[in-house]
């Protein structure tokens, strides 16, 4: 796969085609397909997005090689919980699901002679899936808001 940096001027469906494992990602943003001929740029400035996050976090899952974490001290604590949280409701929403009827799938396919070993995975799918929630659930209700908190406080020069 190529790993050239996204930019804002390319395409934004040149950049799907570049690497289709992105659409997850751009729809995390709240982008929905059909940009046209839009660049990344445009499809940013109309979906009220900062470009130089998106770019960072699209090119963070093009290229595993790069991570620009430098660049992610620049960006408000808002804009990444709020990536973080469609990120989470696309894991609980999607994923999660998709998992869980493939697990079923697989255990209802099973022969009889398989079966106590398969209930073995989808009893690990289930706690799995449990502790995911749990932890998703965390960081919303606990971790998000004391950073939001945190980052008010340092700006306000109350915490230093």
């Amino acid at each position: 796969m190529h790993h050239l940096p996204i930019s804002g001027k390319m395409k934004m469906a040149d950049v799907i085609h570049l690497n289709y494992l992105l659409i997850p990602i751009v729809s995390r943003f709240g982008i929905e397909m059909g940009f046209g001929n839009k660049t990344v740029s445009e499809v940013c400035t109309e979906n009220n997005i900062q470009l130089s996050f998106f770019l960072e976090i699209l090119n963070s899952y093009h290229n595993h090689d790069y991570f620009a974490e430098d660049h992610l001290k620049d960006y408000s604590i808002d804009i990444i919980i709020a990536y973080l949280k469609n990120t989470h409701n696309y894991y609980q929403k999607v994923k999660l699901p998709e998992l869980e009827a493939m697990v079923l799938e697989f255990f209802h396919s099973s022969s009889h002679e398989n079966k106590t070993n398969n209930k073995l995975i989808a009893d690990f799918f289930e706690s799995y899936k449990s502790e995911l929630v749990k932890h998703l659930n965390h960081e919303e209700n606990s971790l998000f808001p004391y950073t939001t908190e945190l980052e008010k406080a340092i700006e306000n020069g109350s915490f230093k």
